[in-house]
């Protein structure tokens, strides 16, 4: 399965994954008052410092200044 996920749509099993769960933990970050830890244990990190490296790899920023800068600014 990684082979052909890797063939026809150029990415890993893990990095589908990956882009699955932050785009989820974006939208609750967004939606909801829940804290940052609690939304990364929700999409699957353990690891909060993990989930923000990860987060700021993909959106350029860190899940607090996403929070913040999107609801003031929708």
């Amino acid at each position: 399965m990684s082979a052909y996920l890797k063939k026809h749509l150029n990415k890993t099993y893990i990095e589908i994954i990956q882009e699955i769960r932050l785009k989820k933990s974006y939208a609750l970050l967004v939606n909801t008052s829940k804290p940052i830890e609690k939304i990364s244990s929700e999409v699957g990190y353990s690891n909060t410092y993990y989930f923000s490296n990860l987060f700021k790899k993909k959106y350029g920023q860190t899940p607090s200044y996403i929070r913040r800068e999107v609801r003031q600014n929708p």
